[in-house]
């Protein structure tokens, strides 16, 4: 393991020098489900952290629900439209303040 430091949901921060164990929640041996899907028509794929879907406003979370409004007002858009439009919508939702990290990964096949 190498030297660095690790960020707590509380924002507590963790050291990790050589000899320590990984911080938590992080597992040595994180299960995953395996599985495929066939896309028969050009189809997007977009991986994202939980900062997108916990961004906050008054209470309300943005949430499954608001990526899916957001994705449902696009016709047949880039990768990189979708990402853009997400980032801002979000960011708009949150009244400009993230106060989680935010990665987005869109992919398109076809």
């Amino acid at each position: 393991m190498s030297s660095g430091t690790a960020f707590k949901p509380d924002g507590a921060r963790r050291s990790c020098g050589p000899r320590s164990p990984p911080p938590r929640p992080v597992l040595e041996q994180p299960k995953y489900t395996e599985g495929s899907l066939r896309a028969h028509d050009p189809a997007g794929v977009l991986l994202y952290t939980d900062g997108l879907t916990e961004a906050r406003r008054d209470g309300q979370l943005f949430g499954v629900q608001g990526v899916s409004a957001v994705l449902g007002e696009l016709r047949d858009p880039s990768p990189r439209e979708a990402v853009s439009m997400l980032r801002a919508r979000v960011a708009e939702f949150a009244y400009g303040t993230l106060s989680d990290d935010l990665c987005m990964l869109a992919a398109r096949t076809g």
